[in-house]
């Protein structure tokens, strides 16, 4: 809830919890659509008199009267007020709320049909409990809610509701989530080490939206908005307050505020320019099909950067039993790390001795794993290995292991996913890439068909100009990502010509030599050319 200073009947300065919270925001998007019937039905009239009510909303069985909306307005308005924000205009302001009154119907309709009620000896304590965080008894606490213009019945109805939706969202965790303690201790150690490694990014966002059957004029008219409220930003005024005032999106009544977002989190289609912007930056407008949008990036938290490390591995596991102990299950695999580091092959050992028969059968290769794929004591084990270093024996909930790391890499498909979302293939290519190419941004020049190996050549020239190539994976090579700049239609020549003529002949040639059947005489060196 957001707090607010106000006085009670004895003249002291308290903090009042008065405003519904924003802090279920979300989870009805996923409990349900409302069917929403704006005006649907005109006012009650009664002769010679004001209207009575009217209904403006209609979600699925329940309603929401004018005079709801109309209670939560001058609710908002005050908040902002004290927060010293500028209002919105009043459709702008209505439409929000109304938006936020809806959120709540369909979160309470969910919370009684799975039978959540909160009764009023439950209320009466929470209540209480409200009165004395106020330092106030009960009923100092209900003449200060009633001196601020609220009804007090209303206001214990909206914390029975805020209590109704609380318990909802615990009862799914509860009955619909079974975690064993052992998940939970990997969870949290897995956080810990991807909190230091992934970037998080705190966004807010103003978005001018443009109906999906809107025709130039108003597209044009959505566009000159943002620019006026683009303009407004570059000349310093507070983005929490042009959010307020001016933005369509549903988070426009909290400044816009997005939340914390991972990079996989944030839509694609602004993925790229939320990540390469400075903490406390403002985009320029950034198009899209719902309309325009304007981002800020308010802070960045976590190290690294940003881009999940894979690494190569492979393992060696043993497994104690009723006939091996613990203890004889280390001391095994202490002797096969020493075999390992006098020069005996891994991959073999591996065949002939691992319990994880999937991967021994790979010469316990485990592929490339991500930050997060494997148990927190063997990944950290392997995390701090460089390339070609076996580890000590580990134990972990499968038995004991050593482990040896192949290769590092960055996830080449994290990278893709940040240039298809904006950013500069030429900067990243310089900051991770291994080839000889990368203090030029990854620029390999012209390429013809044939020049190169057969996977990159088919990924270059399946992949349009200005767009990625998806990750290519050589078996013995690495792994390659394209961005095709040019293309042209032209002739080979030169060193290009000279590279296809002599891949064009290996294609050609090596198949034939694999073929011959030669018997060599040991004495000698008699290699095939």
């Amino acid at each position: 809830m957001r707090s607010r200073e106000t006085c009670p009947p004895d003249g002291r300065s308290v903090t009042l919890q008065m405003s519904v919270s924003d802090r279920f925001r979300g989870l009805s998007r996923a409990l349900g659509r409302a069917l929403l019937a704006s005006l649907l039905f005109g006012p009650v009239m009664v002769a010679g008199r004001e209207p009575l009510d009217a209904i403006i909303a209609v979600v699925n069985d329940d309603v929401v009267m004018a005079s709801e909306l109309k209670r939560m307005v001058r609710r908002v308005q005050k908040e902002l007020e004290q927060r010293g924000g500028e209002l919105p205009p009043d459709r702008v302001l209505n439409r929000q709320v109304l938006e936020r009154l809806v959120l709540t119907k369909i979160q309470l309709q969910t919370a009684r049909q799975t039978g959540v009620q909160v009764d009023d000896e439950s209320l009466n304590r929470a209540m209480s409990n409200i009165a004395a965080e106020n330092g106030m008894s009960l009923a100092q606490f209900r003449q200060a809610v009633e001196s601020e213009g609220y009804g007090f019945v209303q206001f214990r109805e909206d914390i029975r509701s805020e209590i109704m939706v609380s318990r909802l969202r615990q009862r799914q965790v509860d009955n619909l989530i079974h975690v064993s303690e052992r998940e939970i201790d990997n969870y949290l150690a897995t956080q810990a080490r991807q909190d230091k490694i992934e970037h998080e990014y705190h966004l807010a966002q103003i978005l001018v939206a443009v109906p999906e059957d809107a025709d130039a004029d108003r597209r044009k008219a959505a566009r000159d908005k943002a620019l006026a409220a683009l303009k407004r930003l570059r000349q310093g005024e507070d983005f929490e307050q042009v959010a307020i005032a001016v933005s369509d999106d549903q988070e426009a009544l909290e400044g816009g505020d997005l939340g914390w977002r991972k990079t996989g989190e944030i839509p694609a289609i602004y993925a790229g320019v939320a990540t390469s912007l400075r903490e406390g930056g403002v985009s320029d407008l950034i198009e899209s099909p719902n309309g325009y949008h304007i981002l800020k990036l308010i802070a960045v938290r976590g190290g690294g950067t940003g881009l999940v490390t894979e690494t190569h591995a492979r393992h060696i596991l043993v497994k104690p039993d009723d006939l091996v102990s613990a203890e004889a299950a280390r001391a095994r695999l202490d002797r096969l790390r020493d075999r390992v580091l006098a020069g005996e092959d891994f991959a073999g050992l591996a065949r002939l001795n691992s319990a994880d028969k999937q991967s021994a059968a790979k010469g316990g290769d485990l592929g490339w794993m991500s930050p997060g794929d494997l148990v927190p004591k063997f990944e950290d084990a392997m995390t701090a290995l460089e390339p070609g270093g076996v580890s000590e024996p580990i134990e972990t909930e499968f038995g004991w292991h050593i482990v040896q790391v192949l290769n590092h890499a960055p996830d080449l498909a994290a990278i893709k996913a940040q240039i298809d979302g904006g950013a500069d293939f030429a900067t990243l290519a310089r900051d991770f890439s291994e080839g000889s190419e990368a203090s030029r941004g990854g620029d390999i020049g012209w390429v013809a068909r044939g020049q190169l190996d057969e996977a990159l050549g088919a990924a270059i020239l399946a992949t349009e100009m200005g767009k990625t190539s998806g990750v290519v994976t050589v078996a013995d090579d690495g792994q390659y990502l394209f961005q095709v700049t040019k293309e042209e239609e032209r002739t080979p020549e030169g060193l290009q010509l000279d590279e296809i003529r002599a891949r064009a002949f290996s294609a050609w040639y090596d198949p034939k030599k694999a073929a011959v059947d030669v018997t060599r005489d040991e004495a000698i060196d008699t290699s095939a050319s």
